[in-house]
């Protein structure tokens, strides 16, 4: 099933089928304490700064209201988007948060890991 354009919370859409980037998914909660950790990781790496990448957070059964809340709460730079009904959520996973899902250029996943560690980002993984 294909994916649809995701739309982040500033109004972009996010085209995870699109080809010659790399694309970082991290699925997560608000209210999780490992995805608060991973969020705040990434929040201060390089990784944000890399025009190769793609990023995309997508806070699970969240509401866009919420999900801006504590963004500017934890002054959050991950661009961010919601999935309210779990519909994006389900194509990758079943269970557990947060996913780290990396994508090559041509669109194939490259690994889904669950963040759980007290290091996050060493679950990055590109190849």
């Amino acid at each position: 099933m294909p994916i649809k354009p995701i739309t982040r919370l500033d109004g972009v859409d996010i085209d995870l089928q699109r080809l010659g980037k790399k694309k970082l998914v991290i699925l997560f909660a608000t209210w999780c304490s490992d995805s608060n950790r991973l969020l705040k990781a990434l929040n201060s790496s390089s990784l944000l700064e890399d025009d190769s990448i793609e990023i995309i957070a997508i806070a699970r059964e969240e509401d866009a209201d919420t999900v801006r809340a504590w963004r500017d709460a934890r002054n959050i730079k991950v661009p961010l988007a919601v999935d309210v009904d779990r519909s994006i959520y389900r194509q990758f996973a079943t269970g557990g948060i947060p996913r780290i899902i990396t994508v090559a250029e041509n669109n194939k996943i490259i690994v889904m890991n669950l963040a759980e560690s007290s290091e996050p980002l060493t679950q990055i993984i590109w190849q």
